[in-house]
Formats: C-alpha cells, sequence, structure tokens
C-alpha cells in the first residue's frame, strides 16, 4: 500500500526542468494577457493564511484524497505538483505504470495495453485501490492526470458550501453551520 502523506514528509524540491531567474519573473508577471485576465477576473482564490490552512487540515474540514494517473514518461512531470498545490491534499496517489517511491508513484496493474485510449481501464483499476486502501480515510476523492492543477483550497471550500451539505443531506438543506458564510 502507498503512502499517499508522502508530501508531507518531505522538503519542497528545486526541478531543474522549471528554473527562471528574477528578470524572466519580472517580465511574465509584467503581461496582462488573456491568461492574466482570467487569473484576476475570472478565478476567485480562497486565499488562505496559514493558520487558516492548518485549521483546513482539522477535524471539520473534508479529507481529500488526490488521485493522480500517469505513465512513466511523465514521473518528471510530479515535481512541479509536489511544489504547488500536491502537498494541499490530505493525502496523494499516483497510479502508474511504474512504482517508484522516490516521487510517491504506485505500480497499479489494468487490463489492456498502456495507451491514452486504454486510460479507462487505468483509471478503474485505480480506483479500485484507492477503494481497496484509502475509501473510510478520506471523505472526497479527486482524480485526474499529470496536465492538470487543482484549486485545493477552492475545492475545499465548495465540499463545504451550502449546496454540498444539502446534495449530501438528500437535497434538504443541513443545519447552518457555526459561520456559513456560502
Amino acid at each position: 500500500i502507498a503512502d499517499e502523506k508522502f508530501l508531507h514528509h518531505r522538503e519542497p524540491q528545486q526541478t531543474a526542468a522549471f528554473v527562471m531567474t528574477q528578470n524572466e519573473i519580472d517580465r511574465a508577471c509584467s503581461e496582462r494577457d488573456g491568461n492574466y485576465k482570467m487569473l484576476t477576473e475570472k478565478v476567485k482564490l480562497a486565499n488562505r493564511t496559514q493558520d487558516e490552512g492548518a485549521a483546513a487540515s482539522s477535524a471539520l474540514s473534508p479529507k481529500i484524497l488526490c488521485v493522480l494517473f500517469v505513465v512513466e514518461q511523465d514521473h518528471d512531470k510530479l515535481e512541479s505538483i509536489h511544489n504547488t498545490w500536491g502537498s494541499k491534499c490530505d493525502g496523494m496517489i499516483i497510479g502508474s505504470n511504474r512504482t517508484d517511491r522516490r516521487i510517491g508513484a504506485v505500480d497499479i496493474p489494468h487490463e489492456g495495453p498502456e495507451v491514452y485510449n486504454n486510460i479507462w481501464q487505468k483509471v478503474r483499476s485505480l480506483w479500485f485501490y484507492v477503494y481497496d486502501n484509502y475509501y473510510e480515510d478520506y471523505d472526497y476523492f479527486h482524480s485526474g492526470g499529470s496536465d492538470l492543477y487543482l484549486l485545493v483550497d477552492n475545492l475545499r471550500e465548495y465540499l463545504v458550501s451550502r449546496e454540498i451539505r444539502a446534495a449530501s443531506n438528500g437535497g434538504r438543506d443541513p443545519p447552518p453551520a457555526d459561520n456559513d458564510e456560502h
């Protein structure tokens, strides 16, 4: 069984594949293109202070297991996930076609070849693995490939929203939470 909390036991690593000088960072941050507009006008971030981040991991906050599916050729992409959003998940499982404890990847055998058009079989096997080993330990599960960026704080905030609490209460309004602002 893979250690889904391995990210919480390691220091972030500097990746050689993505190193920018201060000038490159300043130049990239000064661009006001469509990406800037999307990030500043359309996407609202749930900003948490360090204390709020610690509270997010408390018993009152939903526990999220992030589940990634990758192939061995994409193991080099995982370092940036580890250093950005991955450690904000309460746990993370990386299903691959090769176990690599250094990056937390575990080989998840599946039916059929290791090709993109057969990804459903890999995901299906990964869900069986998660159910067998982690189902009782987490409240919610998020799955995706190595090509996504997850706003974990936003997901966590949505999961405690009134909408989700009503859905998990059979569609009926739940009793109000202490700080119900949603």
